[in-house]
């Protein structure tokens, strides 16, 4: 048995009063409650190909890792995976990314609805990544080997979620959740009136 103290009117001093068992049965039910609604990480993998005449014709591959499941978010992680045909300087892979750059990724829906992300490999300053950059710039580049380039944003990127949906609540947990409340509360008050 916990023991606390309150105010005793006719002393005038602290005296020890029995804690509420069914404070701490509410206090945990609201923290599982919140806990199962927590944001969840969303990984995605993403393609782009060549689309201009100056760069070299090819596809990248790559992933995209720890965004927000809702809202903008920087990734933790990125890297590329593979590109067609491979470029020169790029292997072997995957080729991380330094995610201290420009890193900006919109969720919405599941889908990444906006970005904006650029910056160099980690550990070869040569290689750099450009995605949905300076208003729709997808670029890999391995100076001074060649560029894969595609202008087209948005509109000339894919991205495919790798992340498992966040499961929902079953109804039985949840209305046991919601009858638990009520029983609590009312076990708590007859623990109160049976102790004045």
């Amino acid at each position: 048995m916990v023991k606390l103290f309150s105010k005793n009117a006719a002393v005038g001093g602290m005296a020890p009063q029995r804690a509420q068992p069914g404070l701490a049965l509410i206090g945990l039910a609201c923290g599982l409650c919140l806990a199962m609604a927590a944001a969840q990480a969303e990984n995605f993998t993403f393609s782009f190909s060549e689309d201009l005449a100056l760069g070299a014709a090819g596809t990248v591959n790559g992933e995209i890792f720890g965004l927000n499941s809702s809202g903008t978010s920087s990734a933790t992680q990125l890297e590329i995976t593979g590109t067609s045909p491979v470029l020169g300087g790029l292997s072997p892979f995957p080729i991380l990314f330094d995610p201290s750059g420009i890193n900006t990724f919109t969720v919405s829906g599941g889908t990444i609805s906006a970005a904006d992300f650029a910056s160099i490999a980690i550990g070869n300053s040569n290689v750099q990544l450009a995605i949905n950059d300076n208003g729709g710039l997808n670029q890999l580049e391995s100076f001074p080997y060649a560029a894969i380039v595609n202008q087209n944003g948005m509109a000339g990127i894919s991205f495919t979620s790798l992340s498992a949906p966040v499961p929902e609540l079953p109804v039985p947990l949840m209305l046991s959740f919601a009858t638990l409340l009520p029983l609590l509360a009312r076990r708590m008050r007859q623990a109160q009136t049976s102790a004045a």
